[in-house]
């Protein structure tokens, strides 16, 4: 892999792509097993004149705080549906039922 100082979006892009598909193949997977890869930062354009230039993500970042304060099934239960509510309703989707979660999961 050659990657030279300064390389463009596209030849990232292109070694990323050589480096997920050895990898899978070094792991014995098809490449539509692997994951895929983490939202890009952008570059954003200034609002109007004088702005200063920003950044942003392709996605909104989601960030869910609990505090556990027990190991009973359900707590844990509690916990992870509303985390998993959280971000869907970030993306305006209706709540799940933990029963739903695992079966979503599973498919």
């Amino acid at each position: 892999m050659h990657l030279p100082i300064g390389a463009d979006r596209e030849e990232l892009r292109r070694v990323r792509g050589d480096l997920a598909t050895r990898l899978a193949e070094y792991l014995g997977l098809a490449p539509a097993q692997l994951p895929a890869p983490l939202p890009e930062v952008v570059h954003c354009r200034p609002h109007f004149a004088g702005d200063p230039d920003g950044y942003a993500a392709v996605e909104d970042s989601y960030e869910y705080d609990a505090t556990l304060t027990s190991i009973a099934p359900e707590e844990l239960q509690r916990i992870a549906v509303e985390a998993f509510d959280g971000l869907a309703a970030a993306y305006g989707v209706e709540p799940f039922t933990y029963e739903r979660i695992v079966k979503e999961s599973r498919l």
